[in-house]
């Protein structure tokens, strides 16, 4: 497996990039291969990639891999060369990727990576919540739901004072639900420490929900402006934020690890005093005192032991 470490020197080169995240070979028809290739090689074109980094990983995806089906690819190419291609085992995680840009997505070698990023997604309405605990894009288990109070549900315009305490009877439930919601998100923060929190689903109930969290859960909570529970709703806006994200904590990981890399060349490269070199260290403290002492006699040439009288 590639690490992410690998590619560190790498960019550090100025960009742009050209990216492809694609299905490993597999026992398809080649016909059906050379469609997919065809595909990724239009996703480039459409992508601004220049003519010869588009060629070259079109040549390069036209060779084995030696991983056994499933499996997925990673490829970067730069001024017409590909400089990492990268096979990964298992199924490709998410969609297929072809880009340009002036940094590649690192989202798809994360999610092959055995340390991925979890994260806990929260689709919280007025009437409880749905908790999911992820893997860079991949469930890691059951999902929890939160049932709370559904009575005086939705808001009515009934006009009048019944109307007004309605609304207010309304309102409570929904705090005490997201009181409830809230609750659990902390307690799975103390627990499990996720990277961060993605919270999306009615606006009024992630207001609610995010002013009850804990500090600890708000200080790594992200909103997401998407109403995901409801009936007909997409959740390409979670997922979008989602992946930044991804692609937020890694470039973090990318340039704490050029920080670290560089620490240990500059300390490798700092110069010791040719006398620490070889000396023992219990011996350093008296050759220190000797020296001291013949310095202070030759600084005072005139001053001589004096004798006891008589003797």
């Amino acid at each position: 497996m590639t690490e992410l470490s690998e590619i560190t020197d790498l960019l550090r080169q100025r960009g742009p990039w050209t990216a492809a995240y694609v299905d490993g070979p597999g026992a398809e028809p080649q016909v059906v291969e050379e469609k997919k290739q065809d595909a990724v090689r239009r996703g480039h074109e459409d992508s601004g990639a220049p003519e010869a980094d588009a060629e070259a990983i079109a040549s390069a995806l036209r060779s084995g891999t030696g991983l056994p089906s499933p499996s997925a690819r990673y490829l970067i190419a730069k001024d017409g060369q590909v400089v990492l291609d990268a096979p990964l085992e298992g199924a490709r995680h998410g969609a297929e990727i072809a880009a340009h840009g002036p940094v590649p997505p690192l989202r798809p070698l994360l999610s092959h990576q055995g340390d991925d990023v979890e994260y806990l997604v929260v689709e919280t309405g007025r009437e409880g919540a749905q908790l999911r605990w992820e893997r860079a894009g991949r469930s890691s288990g059951a999902a929890l739901d939160i049932e709370g109070r559904t009575d005086a549900l939705p808001k009515v315009q009934a006009g009048g004072w019944s109307h007004a305490k309605h609304q207010r009877t309304s309102e409570q439930i929904w705090k005490l639900n997201q009181r409830e919601v809230a609750e659990a998100v902390d307690r799975t923060v103390r627990e499990v420490r996720p990277a961060f929190i993605a919270i999306a689903g009615d606006v009024r109930a992630r207001q609610l929900l995010i002013a009850d969290l804990a500090e600890e859960s708000r200080g790594i909570a992200v909103e997401v402006d998407a109403h995901t529970r409801a009936a007909g709703s997409d959740d390409g806006a979670l997922e979008s934020r989602i992946e930044e994200e991804l692609d937020h904590i890694e470039n973090r990981r990318r340039r704490n690890g050029q920080r670290a890399r560089a620490d240990r060349q500059r300390e490798t490269r700092r110069p010791r005093h040719p006398r620490d070199h070889d000396r023992p260290a219990g011996g350093r403290g008296r050759h220190a005192r000797a020296r001291r002492a013949a310095l202070g006699r030759r600084s005072h040439p005139g001053r001589a032991r004096r004798r006891p009288l008589g003797r």
